[in-house]
């Protein structure tokens, strides 16, 4: 990460290739992680925000092995980062969407506020082409708005998606604000998520991964990350086991 922060890309690709493919080291699932997000960082500065995404969605699931929150957190908060910085926005909105409520369940109020930050960046560049109020919210945000406005308590939005009240709370919170409302009954008035939208689908990824207790490999964000995963991956040890 050294070489990174130094701006030699060279030196830091050769290193964190010699140390994935070197067949002595037997990595833990933690170190991999971190191995493959300096790689996603040395993706991001020669502007491969593409391999950036991959190398990105699988030290994600190396820390999510690992039962590593915050950094799993940290590693999305990065990789936005560096989508913003290309102007790929494609994959951001559940990027933050999965960062936030990491960082939440862990506390990190320093990574919320980077989160924060990001998404202002998002609506800035989506500003002038946005002109429907559905495309400002996020996948999670849809979801949230329309079981809201059916009438749905705050807990009983909690229990549906797998996450606590005060994430659900916190995204009523930023849904009121992004359409100028202050209460559910202005939100029932809305045509906000009135269609069935299967993306909406991906909002409870890392939530079920929050609530499925200590095997997180079974459930649907594993699935999403593996499917995206370089083929060295499937070298680590948590796979191999899993894989018998």
């Amino acid at each position: 990460m050294a070489a990174v922060g130094r701006g030699d890309v060279e030196t830091a690709g050769d290193l964190t290739k010699h140390a994935l493919a070197d067949p002595v080291a037997q990595l833990s699932a933690a170190r991999r992680g971190y191995i493959l997000r300096t790689q996603m960082h040395t993706a991001g500065i020669r502007a491969d925000t593409g391999f950036a995404l991959r190398l990105a969605h699988t030290a994600s699931d190396c820390f999510a092995t690992a039962h590593m929150r915050l950094e799993t957190s940290r590693t999305l908060v990065d990789v936005t980062q560096i989508c913003l910085d290309a102007g790929d926005i494609t994959e951001v909105n559940g990027l933050l969407d999965d960062a936030h409520d990491l960082a939440l369940h862990c506390g990190s109020q320093r990574l919320l506020d980077q989160i924060g930050h990001l998404r202002r960046r998002l609506d800035d560049l989506t500003a002038d082409t946005d002109t429907d109020a559905d495309t400002h919210l996020t996948d999670r945000e849809l979801q949230v708005a329309r079981l809201a406005r059916i009438g749905m308590r705050s807990k009983d939005i909690a229990g549906q998606l797998f996450v606590s009240v005060r994430t659900v709370d916190t995204h009523l919170s930023r849904i009121y604000r992004k359409l100028g409302i202050s209460t559910r009954t202005e939100l029932a008035r809305t045509n906000i998520g009135v269609d069935d939208n299967p993306a909406d689908q991906r909002s409870t990824r890392i939530s079920h991964r929050l609530s499925s207790g200590a095997d997180w490999r079974k459930d649907e964000a594993s699935e999403r990350l593996e499917s995206r995963m370089p083929a060295f991956s499937d070298r680590s040890p948590g796979r191999r086991a899993n894989n018998r």
